[in-house]
């Protein structure tokens, strides 16, 4: 994602100077410590605490449904629909949503295969 938008923004990726981290709650670790200028996460919580401490969020690419939910090709299509059904009904339950609260999620919502292909063209995939 940060390929694509510096892309977008009229920035050669193959030819900026770009250092990566494997570990995203490390980027204000770099930036405190002089290793980077600029950072970028996909982890509101670390935006979140770069700015209660005083740090600016610059911008936010464009949303990126980054969660999916795979199944085998050995599933058969009843498990996967009962699969499906499961998740993108989690929020209507008291106790799934307090899973849903526990890792953060708002809930589930069904794919579309015209926005994933976009997404994937405009990533370069």
């Amino acid at each position: 994602m940060v390929r694509a938008t510096l892309r977008d923004l009229g920035i050669d990726p193959t030819k900026a100077a770009i250092s990566t981290t494997r570990f995203q709650d490390a980027i204000p670790f770099m930036l405190d410590y002089g290793f980077n200028e600029v950072g970028s996460t996909g982890a509101a919580a670390v935006a979140r605490d770069w700015q209660a401490k005083g740090g600016r969020v610059l911008f936010e690419s464009k949303p990126v449904p980054i969660k999916h939910l795979i199944a085998s090709p050995r599933m058969s299509a009843s498990d996967i629909e009962k699969v499906r059904a499961l998740f993108l009904g989690m929020e209507t339950s008291k106790e799934n949503r307090k899973l849903l609260d526990k890792i953060g999620f708002q809930g589930f919502i069904a794919g579309n295969e015209q926005t994933l292909a976009e997404i994937t063209k405009w990533l370069g995939v």
